[in-house]
């Protein structure tokens, strides 16, 4: 067997597996057709907390990880073959993506109620005539999704475009059994998926087209993206695959065209206007002064025009574009756990084994303390893109700024977020970022499990003072760990060469 036929087996096989532990490891034991009917489930309900449930999801977690990263080894390698080869490859990896999508429809989407609210307001829109930016889902109580719904007391924390997206599937589907709707939803979730890995190949085909197959597989093949994608139903795939045409546009020098697809983004989730002053910088020092003007205005102008023409439906006032409504949410972060950590001292809660009842000072100084942490990063690599501005140098600005917002920023946090990282990081090089990322993903995949499967309790029997810690230090603190080791070996180096320098 040639060289390169042993490499397209390999991918092949990859493939197959990708869709084969999906199918077994999850769809197969927690169905949407067998579970459908039964409201807000996480494995553990399911299964009443059985540990085999629980090695079930390990271990189909790690082999899915393993897979990937031997299916990414065997397509960095086929990136060197002839051009014939490189699309069978390619063929293969949208293939094996489509297959591990189907595997995963009709999993119940367990630990997660996201797409149930999704599916609600977008019926409110659709069905009832109200406004899911101004709406409560506690005033249609009677629609059969509501016992799904998490988030009944407040308004839609994400923006017109995403409303108007659920707006016009469920006067599609609105019709439809609960589970057709549910299949629906991620139908929708798959499709952003799709684009964002067409965006990535198409601007890897411009900056690096002998990535391009490499790029490709790190987002569509990764685990968590295709999980919490086609498995659980999130929608964050619309919002990247915003980011990615912004990125692909910007490698085109588009700028107003870049600058309109992050915006465009932000009206899905905020996240995307992150990148926003890093694209007017790159933008600006490319242009010059005269047509740097040129391009402020006219960015102004349609970007205006665009926000205006997707608010309009569910303007209310300034509360509709509120972006703090979770602000003093925390969960899941570093955060979390600072804040149980000062609770006592500056709130004055000695009881830490019930729950938080009102923490203004230590809430208020985490969620500032944070945000100017996190805005030094973005400050730090503004100026680094400043010095080097060209277009290629703004990815990898792109990437350490999101990993910085979910690192420190996001005091809020779910796993499925790192797929606004996966689906940047993609673009990038062989970098210590890039395998600082898919740690990360895999890291994540923890957080559900350890959050919804495990009692934490004290010997005395009580509730874990810190509930917080065990998952976060787990994912959060072995990236923290991972990222202080790269720095320290990269103080080492610096300083071996001074001294050989001075010798």
């Amino acid at each position: 067997m040639t060289r390169s036929a042993r490499l397209t087996l390999i991918v092949s096989l990859c493939g197959l597996a990708l869709a084969a532990i999906f199918l077994a490891g999850f769809s197969a034991p927690y169905s949407l057709h067998d579970y459908g009917s039964r409201p807000r489930q996480s494995i553990g309900t399911l299964t009443g907390y059985a540990n085999d449930a629980a090695f079930r999801y390990i271990g189909s977690m790690a082999a899915l990880f393993g897979v990937y990263a031997i299916g990414l080894y065997a397509v960095r390698v086929s990136e060197s073959g002839s051009r014939r080869q490189r699309i069978v490859i390619a063929a293969i990896v949208v293939i094996g993506a489509i297959g591990a999508c189907a595997a995963l429809l009709m999993l119940y989407p367990v630990d997660a109620a996201d797409i149930y609210d999704y599916i609600l307001r977008g019926r409110m829109s659709a069905l009832h005539d109200l406004n899911p930016l101004r709406d409560l889902p506690s005033r249609i109580p009677h629609d059969p999704f509501y016992p799904f719904a998490a988030w009944r007391r407040i308004p839609s924390a994400y923006g017109p475009l995403w409303e108007m997206i659920a707006h016009a599937t469920s006067a599609i589907s609105g019709g439809w059994s609960l589970n057709a709707q549910v299949v629906a939803y991620k139908g929708v979730g798959i499709a952003g998926y799709a684009l964002t890995g067409l965006f990535i190949v198409l601007t890897l085909r411009r900056i690096a087209p002998e990535r391009m197959l490499t790029g490709l597989v790190l987002f569509l093949w990764n685990p968590l993206v295709l999980y919490m994608t086609a498995g659980t139903g999130h929608n964050d795939t619309v919002m990247t695959a915003c980011i990615a045409f912004a990125l692909y546009c910007l490698m085109r020098r588009w700028f107003v065209m870049a600058m309109l697809g992050a915006i465009l983004g932000v009206t899905v989730k905020f996240i995307p206007a992150l990148l926003l002053p890093f694209i007017a910088l790159v933008a600006w020092r490319t242009l010059g002064v005269r047509r740097g003007l040129r391009f402020t205005v006219l960015t102004a102008v349609l970007g205006g025009v665009l926000v205006i023409a997707l608010y309009a439906p569910y303007w209310h006032g300034w509360d509709t574009i509120r972006v703090e409504r979770r602000a003093i949410m925390f969960t899941g972060s570093a955060a979390a756990v600072a804040r149980q950590w000062l609770m006592p001292l500056l709130d004055g809660q000695p009881d830490l084994t019930t729950p938080p009842r009102d923490t203004p000072n230590a809430s208020g100084l985490l969620a500032n303390g944070t945000l100017t942490l996190f805005g030094a990063v973005v400050l730090f690599e503004w100026l680094r893109l400043w010095r080097r501005h060209d277009t290629s140098a703004l990815i990898g600005a792109a990437a350490r700024v999101i990993f910085a917002y979910l690192l420190i920023a996001a005091i809020w946090f779910h796993a499925w977020y790192a797929i606004w990282l996966i689906a940047v990081i993609a673009l990038l090089d062989d970098t210590p970022t890039r395998r600082l990322a898919l740690w990360f993903s895999y890291l994540v995949t923890w957080q559900t499990l350890l959050y919804n499967h495990f009692n934490w309790g004290t010997r005395s029997g009580l509730w874990l003072p810190w509930l917080d810690l065990i998952p976060v230090a787990l994912y959060m603190g072995v990236t923290y760990t991972l990222i202080a080791r790269f720095y320290w070996k990269a103080l080492q180096r610096a300083w071996i060469a001074r001294t050989h320098n001075a010798a």
